[in-house]
């Protein structure tokens, strides 16, 4: 089973350094990355989908422009359209229907918990080693947020995040 979870960092270069770590967990057989997004706001208060700088994302301008055609599609609030194209791309991917209330909560939440200057990294993974993605990705802290996972497991895992972050 697939699941989307996005975990929002104060720094963009925490959100570039785990996101790293996710294609490194990719890389090394921990999980499978069905899609992906490093996400943005710079001072101004907008929202950047990707890193021009970032190898891994010199060619996400196509999926860019189809995730902005997607949000206008949806009429998502201007100040919310960079990231809500990439996570409803991530959605659209995941096959999630008929709950557009949920994805809308998560979307907004997303939104409003990426401050200035601050990074998020969205990720829709498939894994067996759930304890290692989570081990490697807590050193890194941030705030979890899942479109797929109940309110318990969420709380589990943040819990565990804040742990190893602290470490």
């Amino acid at each position: 089973m697939a699941t989307l979870f996005a975990i929002v960092y104060p720094t963009k270069d925490q959100a570039t350094s785990a996101f790293d770590q996710a294609k490194a967990l990719e890389s090394a057989g921990y999980m499978k990355i069905m899609e992906q997004a490093l996400v943005s706001k710079d001072n101004s208060g907008e929202i950047k989908i990707g890193d021009e700088k970032h190898p891994v994302l010199k060619g996400a301008g196509i999926g860019a422009v189809v995730g902005v055609l997607t949000g206008a599609i949806f009429l998502i609030p201007v100040a919310g359209l960079a990231l809500g194209a990439a996570v409803g791309g991530l959605l659209g991917r995941h096959g999630k229907s008929g709950a557009e209330d949920d994805f809308k909560h998560f979307q907004q939440t997303v939104v409003n918990e990426l401050q200035p200057g601050g990074g998020a990294i969205l990720l829709l993974i498939q894994t067996d080693a759930p304890d290692r993605v989570v081990n490697d990705l807590g050193h890194f802290g941030g705030k979890l947020m899942s479109y797929d996972l109940s309110e318990q497991q969420l709380a589990q895992l943040q819990k565990e995040i804040d742990k190893l972050s602290a470490q």
